[in-house]
């Protein structure tokens, strides 16, 4: 092998070592950046969960209110005529502060708290829908009949507060541990 061959080879060596770090400096630069994105992504999730932490519990409690009202007036509501929905208009209107952008940004937090609270309003929301539809129905129907789907709204409300309270305490813990780290500002939701 002649110099100018030795020299080639030193060259085409030096390259492929040089490649190889410029890999391994790119590796390390994007496991740094994705990081900090996860990090960031985070301190968001919680500042949002601080946010909507009183809707969460509004919407926790009419829940209970919802289990509640159904099975401890189970024997005055099977014998009316007309099916009252314990939850005011206000209050249904209330929910919708919590839609598919803030449901997004949670995301980030663990525990599945976003999918948790995305599936309780929707059980809420399908339990309210069920109760106006029954209305036309509800003096066709016989007092056990009445008491039985009572019971089962009641069942399904109760499980999902139970889903629900998972959730917020999720979002409480996540508003107390990483939404102090940033500021609103700098996370550019102010």
């Amino acid at each position: 092998m002649n110099n100018w061959e030795k020299f080639k080879y030193g060259l085409d060596t030096l390259a492929v070592v040089g490649t190889w770090g410029a890999i391994v400096v790119a590796l390390h630069l994007s496991r740094a950046a994705t990081k900090k994105a996860a990090r960031e992504a985070e301190a968001r999730a919680g500042l949002v969960a601080a946010r909507h932490l009183a809707h969460l519990q509004s919407l926790y409690s009419g829940m209970k209110t919802l289990g509640t009202a159904t099975r401890t007036f189970r024997e005055g509501m099977s014998t009316s005529p007309e099916l009252p929905i314990p939850l005011s208009k206000s209050w249904l209107e209330n929910t919708r502060s919590i839609d598919l952008d803030v449901l997004s940004q949670l995301l980030p937090l663990p525990n599945y708290c976003a999918s948790r609270i995305g599936k309780a309003m929707g059980d809420l929301i399908a339990i309210v829908e069920e109760m106006k539809g029954q209305q036309e129905v509800w003096r066709g129907m016989n007092a056990p009949m009445r008491a039985a789907w009572l019971d089962k709204w009641s069942a399904r409300a109760d499980t999902t507060a139970v889903t629900l309270q998972i959730a917020i305490e999720e979002c409480a813990k996540a508003a107390k541990t990483h939404a102090p780290d940033f500021t609103a500002t700098e996370l550019g939701l102010a």
